[in-house]
């Protein structure tokens, strides 16, 4: 019964930019109101890894010295989280990395999920009953009309395009899962229902929900969700399905774990006005020592998937997103060990709406998930690189779960009924955090359909050879579909294109050997007759030149902070060998790549930086970089 919380909500929504702020509800309230967006990280952690070798002495002495109190180590990694005085992040930092011990130390950045721009407090379907499949486009999306939210209007209906998709109807004659495979959801909570939460949603009851763990227990005492995020992307990945209410999960049969990774932050950024109708601007933050203890603690409890719908976005004043890449060791490490005990992870690309790489996504054993919309178009939010985004998948305007206790609320407060007994509690997000789960619970699927009898261990499964986390992901990267419902090249945003669920249960699982790079890259600037241009050159060892020769990317670099403002790509013929570049004088980041037939990309080069002077050479050549990438379909 989406339409209590989204009248009450277009009744009492304050406009804030370009959000819609709404009233802060009374369940589980997310602790104070603060008066600025969150910080880039935690203001009293510190993450420590010590060299193996290291004694227990030589490791004592130094937190003596510090006066740091150790809180937990990440087990799997041996990270040790650290507290210190707050505001002192910075200067112990230097402290530990003086020390000949400490292999590296960080801040524990905060990853954050961003609730206002993935909410605009739509207005309900109608005449759907309590079944609203019908307004899952992003499943089976015939043409048919269908609700969406408008900020003015309050509700208009449209129609999309018929397969922009992920085939999710067909997909299910194949296979409709496994309550034996288990997806990790680390998010903000979900609304279980069980013994302790008697009124959570039906759509995560009768045992869907197989446990819930505390991660950020230093923030919040709560373990449920009161943020909603969590339970909109559970419910898009797994929500009990053909049970004649709520919505379809792609994962349909696939159990979910509530593993809670992400606290609520709310703030209100303007401090001369009063709010008077309870406008906050409300994020999800997830701390990088939660999120790797989290994934750790899945991939050691033997969850098939994991799904992170939080990006390393920061946040304006305003509620904003504002590009921060946000690389964690820490982080790093944990997904390289979750992917070697053979779980497949997922993540959202990012709301910062250019191809700037974000973490988790862009770590290479992490499937980057840009959105569509129902005309298989990129929205204007959606991070993309088809250099890193492995798969697209819907992501606007986005029906699923959110928790009940937000419609018992709306309901006593509109004078209406609703009953979570019969009924479950929906609204509309979008966001990349709603395209990630639709590929979550696809390799759920895919897992329970080619591997049924090897699900109890999923470090011990191999499909030929080859690691069943990695056939997974290769049956979902080799079945998407490359061209969009009106023509679109997919490729154009991503690597292997939009998810579709029946191509990946009828693709193969081999993964796609890598097309060879590029080798002794050189960029260098240059003179021709008083201009600066940028000289580049390269060998390829392959036995033939690839047939689609070789992308050459330009990143233009900020003056100042050396942050990438704009990128172009240059086509280059599979016999050249170099390239004279004439850009204007600038600062830039020269990488290259071979490109094969079909969509299949090498990986890019190290990313090189070249000063170009149009009064002639200005140094630089072969510095920087290290963007690297993942090999594209």
């Amino acid at each position: 019964m989406p339409n209590l919380i989204a009248l009450a909500l277009f009744l009492l929504a304050c406009s804030i930019s370009v959000f819609n702020a709404v009233a802060a509800p009374p369940p589980h309230p997310g602790g104070p109101v603060h008066s600025s967006p969150p910080p880039r990280y935690a203001p009293d952690r510190v993450l420590v890894k010590f060299k193996p070798g290291s004694s227990r002495s030589e490791i004592a002495v130094l937190a003596s010295q510090s006066g740091d109190r150790l809180l937990r180590t990440i087990p799997g990694i041996d990270v040790q989280v650290l507290q210190v005085p707050a505001g002192a992040v910075e200067a112990r930092i230097a402290l530990y990395r003086r020390n000949p011990n400490v292999l590296y130390a960080e801040p524990d950045f905060y990853r954050i999920l961003i609730e206002p721009n993935e909410g605009t407090d739509p207005p309900p379907p109608t005449g759907t009953g309590n079944d609203h499949f019908s307004e899952q486009w992003a499943l089976n999306n015939t043409g048919q009309l269908h609700a969406i939210p408008d900020p003015n209007l309050g509700v208009v209906e449209v129609s999309g395009s018929p397969d922009a998709d992920v085939d999710g109807p067909e997909g299910w004659d194949i296979s409709t899962g496994s309550s034996a495979v288990k997806i990790a959801v680390l998010d903000t909570g979900i609304d279980c229902r069980n013994g302790g939460n008697p009124g959570g949603s039906l759509e995560f009851a009768n045992g869907k929900c197989i446990e819930q763990v505390n991660f950020v227990s230093d923030y919040t005492a709560t373990v449920l969700d009161n943020l909603g995020h969590g339970t909109h992307v559970a419910g898009i990945a797994a929500a009990a399905t053909n049970n004649g209410i709520g919505v379809a999960g792609v994962g349909w049969n696939s159990s979910v774990g509530n593993l809670k990774t992400c606290f609520s932050y709310q703030y209100y950024p303007y401090p001369d006005l009063e709010p008077e109708c309870g406008c906050y601007v409300y994020v999800g933050v997830c701390p990088v020592s939660a999120s790797a203890e989290a994934l750790l603690y899945a991939a050691s409890h033997d969850y098939h998937v994991a799904n992170m719908s939080y990006a390393s976005d920061e946040m304006s004043p305003d509620g904003d997103p504002v590009s921060y890449g946000g690389f964690s060791q820490t982080e790093a490490d944990a997904a390289s060990a979750a992917w070697a005990s053979g779980m497949v992870l997922v993540a959202a690309a990012g709301n910062e709406g250019t191809n700037t790489q974000l973490y988790p996504a862009a770590y290479p054993e992490v499937i980057a998930v840009a959105a569509t919309d129902h005309d298989d178009n990129i929205p204007d939010f959606s991070s993309f690189g088809s250099n890193w985004v492995s798969l697209m998948a819907p992501g606007e305007n986005i029906i699923s779960t959110v928790p009940n206790e937000s419609c018992v609320f709306y309901a006593w407060l509109l004078g209406l009924d609703f009953d979570p007994d019969s009924d479950a509690c929906l609204d509309w997000y979008s966001g990349t955090s709603m395209a990630s789960p639709h590929v979550a619970g696809a390799a759920a699927v895919v897992w329970a359909h080619f591997y049924a009898s090897s699900l109890a261990d999923p470090s011990t499964c191999f499909d030929g050879g080859v690691p069943c986390n990695e056939a997974v992901r290769a049956h979902l990267e080799n079945g998407a579909e490359t061209t969009g419902a009106l023509g679109q090249n997919m490729l154009a945003w991503s690597m292997n294109g939009r998810l579709s669920l029946v191509g990946a249960l009828t693709s193969s699982g081999t993964p796609v050997a890598p097309l060879m790079a590029p080798s002794d890259f050189s960029a260098t600037s240059g003179d021709q007759g008083g201009n600066g241009v940028a000289l580049l050159s390269w060998s390829y060892d392959g036995s033939e030149d690839p047939q689609g020769g070789f992308d050459v990317r330009r990143d233009t670099l900020h003056p100042k902070n050396g942050k990438v403002v704009s990128t172009t790509d240059i086509a280059v013929a599979g016999s050249a060998r170099d390239l004279t570049d004439d850009p204007d004088a600038g600062n830039y980041c020269y990488s290259i790549r071979s490109v094969g037939i079909d969509g299949l990309y090498s990986e890019w080069t190290d990313c090189l930086n070249v000063s170009v002077s149009d009064s002639g050479s200005s140094g630089g050549g072969n510095t920087g970089g290290g963007r690297g990438g993942k090999p594209s379909k």
